[in-house]
């Protein structure tokens, strides 16, 4: 198993702005780990980098005991030579070959014995099933049959590491949960470490080992799934990493009612933070909510509101109720008996209460 060491990588593609801004990253020999934000968060380029496809601009890149990118030593070790695995958006697949053809063909490249090539090819179409498609082509194949050749070819040459590159985001929502397993079964078989890029958060928190989430070529969190989750580091990762989006209560935009100034007071009082002021953003996850109050009234935060509309999703319905002028979303498994435009009540625990400064970094 290989390890994987970034230290205050940066990147520029015009020699201005800059594509990934000082990062570090320490990726644990055998992780599954997921680069996980939106689109231009740097979360591609930071791949390709330790690809060997885009050159470091400063800073470093060292895996498995090795240096691969080092701009200050002038040293770099080109794609070809980093014993990785690539599987892009795009399967990548040659048309006019055969399913074992496209298969071998890295192995061809390398200039492996024929009799070890079959045995590696069978291998890997063994274990994602589907040796029986050998002889057909590409265009004879399902989406999710074309993607499972393209790890299939990934795995044929034993790879240290493999970089996976929104490999899912062209299939349906079926199949995309069917090849979540199978990676899951994969790393789980063969501990290789992977690299994982997406902008899809149920990806990442049903995939990873440790999810590195970016926003404009920064690290804002890298840390568990769930810690990703439950402890924020950012007012931006609290935002990102959820569905619905964590409630966002925030003392800078628009107007402020005085159930959000009595809020504040509350939670510092709670917390001993000796000039509310500082709390800039309160957050709190739509399933830690509940309508009625608390059973322990000391405990909880309780608001007034008022039912806007109701989104049932099948097991779980999403109230989106109004504070004020305020929108709020709850998940609850219980039908809803309220109707749109009745008051009723919220409750949240203090403690399930995430608070954020100006600078948005949780307190």
């Amino acid at each position: 198993m290989t390890g994987i060491r970034l230290e205050h990588i940066n990147k520029s593609y015009d020699g201005k702005e800059l594509a990934v801004e000082d990062l570090s990253l320490e990726l644990k020999p055998g992780s599954f780990v997921c680069l996980l934000g939106p689109s231009g968060c740097g979360k591609t380029t930071t791949l390709r980098m330790i690809a060997g496809l885009e050159r470091v601009d400063s800073g470093s890149i060292r895996a498995g005991g090795r240096d691969f990118d080092v701009p200050g030593k002038n040293l770099f070790i080109p794609p070809e030579d980093r014993n990785l695995g690539l599987v892009f958006q795009s399967y990548a697949l040659w048309p006019h070959m055969t399913v074992e053809d496209n298969v071998a063909f890295g192995l061809k490249m390398r200039k492996t014995s024929p009799q070890k090539r079959e045995k590696l090819v069978s291998d890997a179409l063994a274990q994602l099933k589907m040796e029986p498609y050998r002889k057909r082509y590409p265009a004879e194949l399902s989406g999710g049959q074309q993607q499972r050749i393209a790890l299939a070819r990934m795995l044929a040459v034993e790879p240290e590491i493999l970089l996976l590159d929104e490999p899912l985001s062209n299939l349906d929502a079926a199949l995309r949960l069917e090849m979540r397993s199978e990676l899951k079964r994969l790393h789980a078989r063969l501990h290789n470490t992977i690299v994982f890029v997406t902008h899809d958060q149920l990806e990442a928190m049903s995939l990873a080992t440790d999810i590195a989430v970016m926003s404009k070529g920064r690290l804002e969190q890298y840390d568990t799934p769930m810690n990703v989750y439950r402890k924020p580091s950012t007012a931006f990762v609290a935002k990102f990493v959820g569905n619905p989006p964590m409630n966002m209560i925030v003392f800078n935009q628009g107007d402020i009612e005085p159930w959000m100034y009595k809020l504040r007071e509350e939670v510092s009082a709670r917390r001993s933070i000796a000039e509310p002021e500082r709390i800039n953003t309160i957050g709190f996850r739509s399933e830690d909510a509940l309508v009625g109050g608390g059973n322990d009234a000391g405990r909880w935060w309780s608001q007034e509101v008022r039912l806007d509309t109701v989104l049932p999703t099948g097991p779980e319905t999403v109230l989106s109720l109004m504070a004020g002028h305020f929108s709020i979303y709850l998940i609850t498994g219980q039908d809803c008996t309220l109707t749109p435009g009745e008051g009723t009540v919220i409750s949240i625990p203090y403690e399930k209460l995430h608070l954020f400064d100006a600078g948005g970094f949780r307190i």
